[in-house]
């Protein structure tokens, strides 16, 4: 059985997933992604689906632990606390290459 990695996320996330090369389905609301679930199940079970957590909100739309497609949820940018995401991206860079860098 060969499986196929779809991603469920907010609009705003679709196109960075999709620079990167994974097929995104843009939902706005958790019942848009349990649309996207529903038709997904039916056309092919055999997929791995990273939902943002968010959209998942009540888990009613996650199929069971023995059911595919395998449902995993991801956590969404936290928009709350806008320094806690330069201090992410100033990590990634420092690793990157190798110093810290000072955003402006």
């Amino acid at each position: 059985m060969r499986a196929t990695v779809r991603v469920i996320c907010r609009p705003e996330l679709a196109a960075g997933f999709g620079l990167a090369g994974v097929d995104a389905l843009a939902a706005a609301t958790p019942g848009e992604a349990a649309a996207h679930i529903s038709r997904i199940t039916r056309a092919s079970p055999n997929h791995v689906l990273l939902v943002q957590q968010d959209l998942l909100a009540d888990g009613s739309n996650v199929p069971g632990r023995q059911d595919m497609p395998l449902v995993v949820p991801f956590p969404g940018p936290d928009r709350t606390n806008p320094e806690d995401a330069e201090a992410t991206i100033v990590e990634i860079l420092r690793r990157a290459i190798g110093y810290r860098v000072r955003l402006q």
